[in-house]
């Protein structure tokens, strides 16, 4: 069992500073035959961590928020488990 965290920052000025910091359970079903994690599960904690902070942004429970669109993404290296 490792752990995995996202730490969303706000670095562009977008009303008060804040900082949101959520760990997952990293299991042997999150990762590749070469023991990678997969990005799809990256990208859902990613989610995870931005609907958490939208909810508190606009006061509104996260079952009434709904990310759109992704236009890109890029890992900068792997992410061994």
């Amino acid at each position: 069992e490792m752990k995995a965290s996202t730490l969303v920052k706000n670095e562009q000025g977008l009303g008060s500073g804040f900082d949101l910091e959520l760990s997952e359970v990293v299991l042997p079903a999150h990762q590749n035959h070469m023991g990678h994690t997969f990005g799809g599960i990256v990208m859902s904690w990613m989610a995870k961590a931005a609907l958490a902070e939208a909810s508190r942004k606009a006061k509104r429970m996260i079952g009434s928020l709904l990310i759109r669109s992704v236009l890109r993404v890029e890992f900068a290296s792997r992410s061994d488990v």
